[in-house]
This record gives C-alpha cells, structure tokens and sequence, in this order.
C-alpha cells in the first residue's frame, strides 16, 4: 500500500485488523485515517505518520442483537459495538414453561462470544407438565419438568 503525493487524499477508512503498511506509505500526504475502534490490531506501533502527516481517529461500527423471545415477554434488542459482548438480559417468561436459554443456530448462546455482526438469539422453553392426584372433591396439583 502507498499514496505517496496523493495531496487530494484527505481521508483513509480502514476497516477490520490493522494491515501491514510500509513507513513511507504515506510520504507527502495529509490526512486523517480512521481505524476500528476496540480492535486490538490497531495500537500506538501502527498508527504512525508513515512518512506524511497522518491523524488517526476510531470510529465505532454497532451491531443489533435481537432477541427473539419465542412466545415468551418481550426482550429489549441490544446495540453492542465491534469487539464487545451482549449483555444477557433478564429471562423472559411464558406461561407454562420453564426459559432454558438463549440459543443461536441450535447452540446455546455464550454471552462472552465477542459481537462481529447483527445477530439474533431464540429463546428456547420445557413445558411444564401438571400432575393431578386424588378424587375430584380433593385435587393436588404437583409441577414438574419431564
């Protein structure tokens, strides 16, 4: 990569890792380069003048986790930047079931995985199951997971 001279360049976006530049990529030019925001790629080492006079700037790419409850109460969709994690939000409920998580592609849904782009999870549910006992005048009802 080199803009040597390219006086009308103004402005670099790099999206995604840091790639390797040569230290005079930039040799004459002034500009201001964008790199990712929480992209560890991107440090101190690298975002140098390579020669020109380069100001570098981070900029943000948000991506939407949508939950789909499945029958369950609503859940909020989470906005979460590049390189960050979900929050996993508070359990839906649905009567007559018991939540057993959030799942994406039949997978259970781990909250530590790092967001690369819009994604939904699915709640997944067991119905509870109703035993009833005795005589008509005198029922008991006993819950339970099968």
């Amino acid at each position: 990569m080199a803009f040597f001279y390219c006086a009308s360049l103004g402005e670099i976006t790099f999206e995604g890792d840091a790639p390797s530049i040569a230290s005079d990529a930039f040799y004459g030019v002034t500009a201001t380069a964008y790199c990712l925001a929480n992209n560890s790629t991107w440090t101190e080492d690298v975002m140098q003048n390579y020669g020109g006079e380069i100001t570098w700037e981070e900029y943000t790419v948000t991506y939407t986790v949508t939950f789909d409850s499945n029958g369950g109460s609503s859940v909020d969709a989470q906005s979460v930047n590049y390189g960050l994690t979900a929050t996993e939000p508070t359990d839906p409920t649905r009567t007559g079931y018991t939540f057993d998580g959030w799942y994406l592609d039949g997978e259970k849904y781990d909250f530590d995985t790092v967001v690369t782009g819009d994604v939904t999870l699915t709640a997944e549910w067991t119905t509870v199951v109703f035993a009833i006992t005795g005589q008509p005048e005198s029922v008991s009802v006993a819950t339970g997971d099968t």
